[in-house]
């Protein structure tokens, strides 16, 4: 019975290490791909990979139009043969390059990102990879998602009033302007907006931002609202502000001598800018508004401008 014992636990033993062999064969040649540490970024290696790069994005790309201006997405990507990882980009529509990840950067992380989207058109995505060898490789995204430039609410002119700093400037007695930090979904704004009678009637999506509507107020009460706001979620508000319209821009002047020194290098463009008019300026190509030999900007207060309170 003992001999028997024996030969039981041999067998059990040979036939363990062949099976973890087997694994680790089948694994090796499953995945001829490793990565480490580098610069605390994640970079893959392929000593005994395939000759060329590859990419695969496995997030599903929405299609039609979306809300969101952004999405987040999950990829896989492959050096070429005894490469590393340079760096992995998108470009919608052949012209807008965004980057997703650039060795040696901390604050790109490898395998994951955020896609943006352009505003009022078709976004034809094709996502690249390229390794330290020079090589490519990309991955062309089938859907095509449409996001509309979200704008804000119309200005309802009837609650317009006059603020305290004068001139131009007035603001809306219904309305508060709100950001919100990161991924703040709305139904937590609207919950933090309940506590001031708030509603919301506008957001941009892209910047996180909303347009409140509150019960008609003085300028002094709005100011109170959002400091109550501020105060009791400041983890989660990143801004709010009353809706000003009017306020300080920049206007071309017609004082020849607005600075000190000539900002232009043409030897000649100083005799010539005398002889000519603040009308010549904007009707004569030659000039540039940027390029004058005297900078013409000064300070105005215009209507119709939103402004920071």
């Amino acid at each position: 019975m003992k001999k028997k014992g024996i030969i039981t636990v041999i067998i059990i033993a040979v036939i363990l290490i062949a099976g973890t062999a087997l694994y680790w064969g089948i694994s090796r040649d499953g995945n001829d791909s490793y990565s480490e540490e580098s610069e605390g970024v994640p970079i893959h290696y392929a000593e005994d990979g395939p000759e060329e790069p590859s990419i695969t994005v496995w997030t599903e790309i929405p299609d039609g139009e979306v809300e969101d201006g952004e999405f987040d997405i999950s990829y896989t990507v492959t050096p070429g043969r005894g490469a590393e990882v340079a760096k992995i980009y998108y470009v919608i529509n052949g012209d807008i390059e965004r980057r997703l990840y650039t060795y040696g950067d901390p604050d790109t992380k490898l395998s994951e990102g955020t896609v943006w989207l352009a505003s009022d058109m078709k976004n034809k995505i094709v996502f690249y990879v390229e390794d330290t060898d020079g090589r490519t490789a990309e991955f062309t995204a089938e859907n095509q998602p449409y996001h509309e430039f979200q704008k804000s609410p119309p200005v309802d002119e009837s609650q317009l009033r006059p603020a305290r700093q004068g001139g131009d400037r007035r603001y809306l007695a219904n309305q508060l302007i709100l950001a919100t930090e990161d991924d703040i979904p709305d139904e937590e704004v609207a919950e933090m907006i309940d506590d001031i009678g708030g509603e919301i009637i506008g957001k941009i999506s892209i910047m996180d931002r909303y347009y409140i509507q509150v019960p008609e107020s003085t300028e002094e009460e709005l100011e109170a609202m959002c400091r109550q706001l501020e105060d009791k979620y400041e983890d989660q508000i990143a801004l709010v502000k009353l809706y000003y319209v009017g306020g300080w821009s920049l206007h071309h002047t017609d004082d020849p001598w607005w600075s000190e020194e000539p900002v232009s290098h043409d030897e000649n463009a100083l005799d010539e800018y005398k002889q000519v008019t603040d009308e010549d300026l904007y009707e004569n190509p030659i000039y540039s508004v940027w390029d004058l030999p005297y900078r013409q900007w000064g300070p105005s207060m215009p209507g119709g401008m939103e402004t920071d309170a």
